[in-house]
């Protein structure tokens, strides 16, 4: 029975075999052939290394058995193995293009490597000096020492944005208004016969050195401040408007006008809210004014003015003369002072009367 169920099923078995045996005979004539001559090749080399044969025997059946214990997760791995296999397909691409720069680099870096062993040969002791900097005598006490003023410098850091916007607005100011005030010029027009001799800052200076000049003689007693005494011949009145009476006087030489003139001597708007920076720089420019006209009590009062100017000079020229016996000096200027506040106590009210009854006449 069990024979012809055998032969009942061996002309499948028989097909498969045949075709088997075929593929064993190999694609050219003599592959079977080469096939079991190599085999022998790798039998006796099999043969002389039992030990090892054995030991591959040994692992392959260990790691057939890992296989087999592992065989739910080795089939899922080998399904995911062809779309594993279909996202790597690009990345090899994008690599195998990567190789031709990547051989190029390599051989432009390649001297670059070949210098880099003389190169750390040459740092090295550089590198030794740096880590002894680093070390806790070095910089790692400096740093201890430091870290309590770090943060102090933080804060100051942080404080001084406001200093910092404030020097800042000190310096904008000076650029923009102070420095261009004072080297600018004053202009007093075409035709002005005083023209200005330098800029403001220059002008300013002078005035100081004049200033200083007004009391740089003196002795014991002090500073001995020089007055120079005014008068003259060209007699001038002005009305001032809301002023009580007339004003009188005597200049040495005719008034040419007033500098700068009432409508030129308004000041540049100043706006307190604005910072100085945005301020706009003082305007130098000006006009000269129309010169006092002479009136008709000016002339009639020229006559007390000049008998008043005359009787001066003379009281101030005999007290400052010295006296027979005496030297000059410190009892000339007091004879001068003395004789200075006889005029004003005796003689100066006198000539003031005259003066104010003809401004009541006119």
């Amino acid at each position: 029975m069990g024979l012809n169920n055998f032969y009942r099923s061996s002309p499948g078995a028989f097909r498969y075999t045949s075709q088997v045996n075929e593929a064993l005979l190999g694609r050219h004539r003599g592959d079977l052939a080469g096939v079991i001559r190599n085999l022998g090749r790798v039998s006796a080399a099999l043969t002389r290394n039992p030990g090892q044969l054995e030991d591959l025997v040994t692992n392959l059946r260990v790691v057939t058995g890992s296989f087999a214990s592992e065989d739910a997760a080795l089939e899922q791995a080998i399904a995911e193995l062809p779309r594993t296999l279909r996202a790597a397909r690009p990345a090899f691409a994008n690599l195998n293009a990567a190789f031709p720069s990547l051989r190029a680099f390599a051989r432009e870096a390649l001297p670059g490597v070949r210098s880099l062993g003389p190169t750390v040969t040459a740092a090295t002791p550089f590198a030794r000096q740096l880590r002894h900097l680093a070390s806790r005598r070095e910089l790692g006490g400096l740093a201890r020492d430091l870290r309590p003023t770090v943060p102090r410098l933080a804060d100051l850091s942080r404080s001084g944005a406001d200093f910092l916007e404030q020097g800042r607005a000190l310096a904008s100011c000076l650029e923009g208004v102070v420095i261009p005030w004072a080297n600018d010029s004053v202009d007093g027009g075409a035709g002005y016969p005083h023209p200005a001799v330098g800029p403001v800052f220059q002008e300013t200076g002078y005035g100081l050195a004049g200033l200083a000049g007004e009391s740089r003689s003196g002795d014991a007693n002090g500073q001995t401040i020089r007055v120079n005494a005014g008068g003259g011949t060209n007699s001038v009145s002005v009305d001032p408007e809301g002023a009580a009476e007339p004003f009188f006087g005597l200049t040495p030489l005719p008034l040419l006008g007033a500098m700068p003139s009432i409508e030129s001597s308004a000041k540049t708007p100043f706006r307190p809210g604005r910072p100085c920076e945005n301020q706009d720089p003082p305007d130098l420019r000006a006009t000269a004014g129309a010169p006092p006209a002479p009136a008709g009590v000016a002339d009639a009062a020229a006559a007390p003015l000049r008998a008043m100017e005359r009787q001066l000079s003379t009281v101030l020229g005999d007290a400052a003369a010295p006296a027979e016996g005496h030297a000059g000096g410190g009892g000339a200027q007091r004879r001068v002072e003395r004789a200075y506040a006889r005029f004003l106590r005796q003689d100066f009210p006198d000539y003031s009367d005259r003066i104010r009854s003809l401004g009541e006449a006119r």
